[in-house]
């Protein structure tokens, strides 16, 4: 069961659009991490499988090493310096930062990663039908299209090896191989999205306000979640802006100032970033005991 999953399609969008503007804006790397593992856990325990998220984890952990190292070759501040090269100096605090940015850019994948197995095409009319019927219908079939290129890619490239065009080929000329199947299937792909939007568009698509196929009510649930949402998102408004929770990477890592509301503003956003998993554990434990008392 997915409690999050029955939540109202704009209490969704409001509540992850605090959760991205807090991981992108807030330089602190204490909220990064928080943002990372809070969509980890959710992501585990909405039902995500295993393997896909531990390749993730390992894939994302080298990506904020990459960027890390990147990083000191493109900013020179900092006190602590490692080495000079070509005249530049490569500084401790340039690493941290990556390595900071890093994991920002992890979370917010994983989050998206959460997202997507938590929303549906029909959530997104819901939400953008009425407002922007166009970009409703664009990303409805972008939504259809992507995964279907990813599996007749798998089909034809299972196809080719097969066949055996694989055999007795160097790495180049397998990759050559593989490119030219990606784009054949591509194109098709294109083409087959082009007819589409003509039978959409002669059909008066993204003319008028779309309807969804299946209403969701506004429920009590909706309203504490976004009293939640908003009650925590000023209060770390408020932090950032007196700079109680500010961090600075140069010229050496430490906290602007530990003010007053410091510990608040991590209480809030640990509550923010770990509510979804809450949310799916505490529904499922509700979904067990009712079939306990049943039996």
């Amino acid at each position: 069961m997915h409690r999050f999953r029955t939540f109202h399609p704009i209490t969704k969008l409001a509540f992850f659009a605090v959760i991205f503007a807090i991981s992108m804006f807030t330089e602190n790397p204490a909220v990064r991490v928080m943002s990372l593992a809070g969509a980890i856990t959710a992501a585990a325990v909405s039902g995500t499988p295993f393997k896909r998220i531990l390749k993730f984890v390992g894939i994302g952990m080298i990506s904020v090493l990459l960027i890390g190292v990147m990083n000191c070759f493109i900013a020179h501040d900092g006190k602590t310096i490692l080495f000079d090269l070509l005249k530049l100096h490569i500084t401790l605090e340039a690493f941290y930062y990556g390595l900071s940015a890093g994991v920002m850019i992890v979370g917010v994948a994983m989050w998206c990663v959460f997202i997507t197995d938590e929303t549906d095409t029909d959530d997104i009319v819901m939400t953008l039908g009425k407002i922007l019927p166009f970009v409703s219908v664009v990303i409805t079939v972008t939504l259809r299209y992507i995964p279907e290129i990813i599996k007749k890619f798998r089909e034809t490239l299972s196809a080719q090896k097969m066949l055996g065009i694989f055999e007795k080929k160097g790495y180049f000329k397998r990759a050559l191989i593989i490119s030219k199947v990606f784009m054949s299937v591509t194109e098709r792909s294109v083409e087959n999205a082009m007819d589409t939007a003509s039978t959409m568009r002669a059909r008066g698509y993204g003319l008028v306000k779309r309807s969804s196929a299946r209403q969701k009510k506004w429920r009590e649930s909706d309203t504490d979640l976004m009293l939640v949402t908003a009650f925590c998102a000023a209060f770390i408004a408020i932090g950032e802006r007196t700079g109680d929770f500010g961090f600075a990477y140069y010229p050496s890592p430490a906290f602007v100032r530990f003010g007053l509301y410091a510990i608040p503003m991590i209480i809030a956003c640990a509550l923010l970033f770990f509510l979804p998993a809450g949310q799916v554990i505490d529904w499922r434990i509700r979904w067990q005991k009712s079939f306990r008392s049943k039996g």
